[in-house]
């Protein structure tokens, strides 16, 4: 199994040297193919931090869109300087966004595999009335689930998964929308290791996770990487 590089490209909390930070969230990770998970709101910090932390925005082999909401999605026009062959994974929704910049759009209707990579088949929000694609990364260490917001309930994602692969995920990295302090404990049950957490978070309850079970806290900043070889 080839070694795992999960980089944060963008996301809200504080900026680390001369990296910014950046409303919404974006991801590059390199399993065997070089992906870029979501790319947050503005093309130019898109641009900006991946120049800085050392991505080559050229040399992505595909994309993926956990859900149609702009902090998401929007600074995807920057690949149209680099990579505007590209193909974009996304969930159902107004692909039109993203079509009429030049880019290949494939909608995710089930679930998709390439080689160490699973796309995960999408998930409803009806309080948002939004569908949400995740990712699943298989690693030596065990599937690291990679989820952009977690509208249709991160839990009701991590159950998904589980039924995928057939055991827990080693790791939540990205966002845990519908996590409260009473369903906390029962998500920590569900993961075997870490909660590298960079958005969708509140303050308070970053601060039980942080406190009380630091043991599975993992702070992520705009530039942080995490990697498993």
């Amino acid at each position: 199994m080839k070694h795992i590089a999960i980089l944060h490209i963008l996301n809200e909390t504080i900026k680390t040297g001369k990296i910014m930070r950046g409303k919404g969230l974006s991801i590059y990770i390199e399993a065997g193919r070089k992906v870029l998970f979501d790319a947050g709101s503005k093309y130019y910090s898109l641009e900006y931090n991946a120049s800085m932390i050392g991505v080559d925005l050229r040399r992505l082999d595909f994309a993926v869109l956990s859900h149609w909401h702009r902090d998401h999605y929007a600074g995807f026009s920057a690949l149209t300087k680099y990579n505007k062959d590209i193909t974009i994974y996304t969930p159902p929704g107004p692909t039109n966004k993203l079509e009429r910049l030049g880019f290949k759009i494939k909608v995710v209707n089930e679930t998709i595999k390439v080689d160490d990579l699973v796309i995960m088949a999408p998930l409803y929000d009806p309080e948002d009335d939004i569908y949400e694609i995740s990712l699943l990364i298989e690693s030596r260490k065990g599937p690291i689930l990679v989820i952009g917001c977690g509208h249709p309930g991160t839990l009701n994602i991590v159950k998904k998964a589980i039924t995928i692969v057939g055991r827990k995920p080693y790791m939540i990295v990205g966002g845990v929308g519908g996590v409260t302090m009473e369903n906390l404990p029962e998500l920590l049950t569900m993961v075997e290791g870490p909660l590298c957490v960079s958005h969708c978070m509140n303050e308070e309850l970053r601060r039980v996770l942080d406190e009380e079970y630091i043991d599975r806290s993992c702070r992520i900043m705009p530039g942080t990487t995490i990697l498993i070889q």
